[in-house]
């Protein structure tokens, strides 16, 4: 058993909080990344410091008053860096689950936003988009994924660049706690990822994977571009085995069905990305 995941000491923090709060936002994402280390994990407002980053026009927001940013509000470097340490934050730790209370799961969104913040600085922005982000869509991660299309209706959405970056990384995250989960399922534990069940509410729902299976293989979006299509189907594609481990094949087909009935070619683009349809539906 590997043991548990501790969180950054204080001064661990201490030190990436004076970086963040001096407006040099690459040396505060660097500063994460520098202290991570296996079985350490950020403070819960870090992280969401990093989902806030990760959406580009946020970082072209944060880098306009950035006073230590000479690159005329250029977000790449900035962003890039904070994927990566995102990506890291998941590859370090001991089990998945130690990043849950960081993680939007139908909670009140005053505890998952429960962190003192002075009023002008990053976090109080940050913790401004995890509310407006998450709190329409339940509490839960998928409104880091999902953008209303329209103000006009609310069953109508896209998914911006920060949201299949943010998708990815659940995944992973999704994936290794999945791993984990195996080892108590004999002890009377549940099948697929307890991560990915709370996003799912208790009655299972599939509604928002499914809708973001819809945008994905929509044929207008997709074959517009073929390899990036592909490669956001294959990540699609590991949701849907992961969706299916939690709720099992036939829900999981029947709710596929609707969704593929609705779309002319989508079961070659699933193929296409290397989503094998007869394994993922158990058929």
């Amino acid at each position: 058993m590997m043991p548990e995941d501790s969180l950054f000491p204080q001064d661990w923090h201490q030190f990436i909080d004076v970086r963040f709060d001096e407006r040099d936002l690459l040396a505060g994402v660097r500063g994460i990344s520098q202290f991570l280390d296996r079985g350490f994990r950020p403070i819960t407002k870090h992280i969401h410091v990093l989902f806030f980053i990760i959406f580009e026009r946020h970082a072209k927001y944060l880098l306009a008053a950035d006073e230590h940013d000479a690159r005329s509000g250029r977000p790449e470097p900035l962003v890039t860096e904070a994927i990566y340490t995102l990506a890291r934050i998941s590859l370090n730790v001991n089990h998945a689950s130690s990043l849950a209370d960081a993680i939007p799961s139908g909670q009140r969104m005053s505890e998952l936003l429960d962190y003192d913040v002075d009023p002008r600085s990053v976090f109080e922005g940050a913790r401004t988009f995890m509310m407006e982000r998450v709190e329409p869509f339940g509490g839960t991660v998928w409104g880091l994924v999902l953008t209303p299309a329209s103000s006009k209706s609310k069953d109508e959405y896209e998914i911006e660049a920060g949201g299949w970056r943010i998708l990815a990384w659940l995944v992973d995250l999704w994936s290794k706690d999945a791993e984990d989960s195996e080892e108590h399922t004999d002890e009377g534990g549940s099948a697929g990822s307890a991560m990915l069940r709370a996003q799912l509410g208790p009655t299972l729902s599939l509604a928002f994977p499914m809708i973001i299976t819809e945008l994905t293989f929509r044929s207008g979006g997709y074959e517009s571009d073929p390899s990036d299509g592909a490669m956001r189907g294959w990540v699609v594609g590991r949701l849907l085995l992961l969706c299916r481990d939690v709720v099992g094949p036939d829900d999981l087909r029947s709710s596929l069905a609707d969704v593929l009935g609705e779309l002319n070619g989508a079961e070659d683009r699933l193929a296409d990305s290397g989503v094998d349809l007869t394994k993922l539906l158990g058929a």
